[in-house]
């Protein structure tokens, strides 16, 4: 496995590799904390 500069996701070897790697690190691994996406507030007085 090798690691790409850019993004720092890794180059596999073989798809089994790649599926231990997001099974470890993806969003739904165990123990993984998102983020929750909340809309921003709306500026008062801005659509007037």
């Amino acid at each position: 496995m090798k690691r790409k500069r850019k993004n720092d996701i890794p180059e596999f070897k073989s798809l089994e590799e790649e599926r231990e790697y997001w099974e470890a690190r993806g969003p739904l691994a165990e123990g993984h904390k998102g983020t929750i996406n909340r809309p921003k507030p709306k500026a008062a007085g801005k659509n007037k």
